[in-house]
């Protein structure tokens, strides 16, 4: 969603993800190829299957134009980070093929998509995010079972979102983002995510 500047091809700046890629998987992918390693990407900001779609062809032609192994490993994740996706996970996971490693629980981006999304719907109302936890808001907490429902479903990972709690000069702080970093990762477990 961003574009490189200083990088333009025919007098348009390329797309920084698709740079950022591209010079990943030119450099040090094809020294991890040839040292028989994987290669391994995490796919944000994503919106439809279409989208992730869009990957599997990228990672198509690149395998060929940069002559990896037919062996050689290469994986990516999409992160489930906008309400749009939420959607279509499954269909995400069709549509990245074999490259296709698993899903991402993102639930503090999630939560923001969700207010970006329904936050012009006079309808729709939402609490301060703060006070959402994804623990004990069912409908929020049904998404990420049905993540954890479709990755175990089709052979994937299911992924744990990255912990919102920071640390703290203070250790009264620091124990409470301690305790509620051990909570998250319980309930996802419980879930029967693999990995957060």
């Amino acid at each position: 969603h961003l574009d490189e500047p200083e990088v333009r091809i025919d007098g348009s700046a390329v797309p920084a993800a698709i740079l950022g890629t591209s010079l990943t998987l030119f450099h040090a992918g094809r020294a991890q190829m040839e040292r028989g390693q994987g290669v391994y990407f995490y796919l944000p900001k994503l919106e439809s299957a279409e989208e992730v779609g869009f990957w599997r062809e990228f990672f198509n032609f690149s395998f060929k134009y940069l002559s990896f192994p037919d062996d050689g490993v290469l994986r990516a994740i999409p992160l489930v980070e906008s309400l749009p996706l939420a959607y279509q996970m499954e269909e995400s996971l069709h549509a990245l093929g074999p490259y296709a490693a698993g899903l991402n629980a993102a639930r503090w981006d999630f939560k923001a998509s969700v207010l970006e999304f329904i936050m012009a719907d006079s309808r729709s109302v939402w609490p301060d995010r703060f006070e959402i936890d994804i623990k004990t808001t069912e409908f929020l907490a049904n998404i990420f079972r049905r993540l954890v429902a479709i990755c175990l479903k089709r052979g994937a990972v299911p992924i744990g979102g990255m912990a919102t709690a920071l640390p703290s000069k203070d250790p009264e702080v620091n124990k409470v983002a301690a305790e509620s970093i051990r909570s998250d990762k319980e309930w996802e477990a419980e879930q029967g995510f693999l990995r957060g």
